[in-house]
């Protein structure tokens, strides 16, 4: 069985120090993710991204825009919140990519943004041999709408991605991605594009350590666990605190489960 959640058997690599995730290819001046009063590492295990805060970004507005990101610890809930938010109008969200943690840190090895339509087509077909991406169905002739000839950064590639791997939608749609390790994502993509958003998922550390021994992928060390347990909560009070929550919202899973419907806050935040 491949293993959805990124952990034994799959390693993991190392992005590198300049992204064009944010601004243009051959500006300088990355810094590690996560610095400052969120730390500079985390689980060694786990994909590292660089960001640069402050930096331009070209708007999109006239081309449908990944909104918002549902993140946290793997089995914290967030398929669980990823079904809510796809219960509202106008939601809409692929199954899991893995595509920041698994797939762009080669991508970004590989190639140097801008990148031509050709040379997009080439790594989609890279990422559409990835084990993880078994049964997601993208529609390249979206993604071209999306990009054009032409794809400037890391972000809008993974944008067009997501919205390319929807079914169409109205033109008010709101689109969402839900991997958990995209979190270690979260300074970089919320610099890149400041109309993104985050929901975090957080759960009880003891119901995810239980939750990982009931899947033959799941982390068995404790201590690994509780060290990444531990490291996502201050990535999330960090993007919490960076953010404020009007871009940043932190949801117990116990909460979710207990109240249907959910929450207004959920309801009335993602992609707004």
């Amino acid at each position: 069985m491949a293993d959805p959640g990124g952990h034994a058997g799959r390693p993991m690599t190392t992005a590198p120090e300049s992204d064009a995730l944010i601004a243009a290819p051959d500006t300088a001046g990355d810094t590690p993710p996560d610095s400052g009063r969120d730390a500079a590492r985390g689980p060694a295990h786990r994909t590292r991204v660089p960001a640069r805060d402050g930096a331009q970004v070209v708007a999109r507005d006239t081309v449908p825009r990944l909104s918002f990101l549902v993140v946290g610890t793997p089995r914290s809930g967030t398929t669980v919140t990823q079904r809510l938010c796809c219960e509202l109008p106008d939601v809409a969200m692929p199954p899991e990519t893995h595509f920041l943690h698994l797939f762009a840190p080669g991508l970004l090895a590989r190639r140097r943004f801008p990148l031509t339509w050709p040379e997009v087509r080439d790594e989609l077909s890279r990422f559409e041999a990835l084990p993880t991406s078994a049964g997601l169905r993208l529609d390249r002739a979206r993604m071209f709408e999306l990009l054009g000839p032409r794809c400037d950064r890391l972000i809008d590639l993974f944008s067009a991605l997501v919205v390319a791997l929807c079914s169409p939608c109205s033109l008010t749609a709101r689109y969402g991605e839900k991997t958990p390790e995209h979190l270690l994502w979260w300074r970089a993509m919320t610099s890149a594009d400041p109309a993104l958003k985050i929901v975090g998922v957080v759960r009880d550390p003891r119901a995810v350590a239980a939750s990982h021994r009931a899947v033959p992928w799941g982390i068995r060390d404790p201590g690994e666990l509780a060290e990444e347990w531990a490291f996502d909560q201050r990535s999330l009070r960090a993007a919490r605190h960076r953010l404020g929550p009007r871009r940043c919202l932190v949801v117990r899973y116990e909460d979710l489960v207990a109240a249907r419907p959910p929450p207004g806050p959920l309801a009335d935040r993602p992609g707004r």
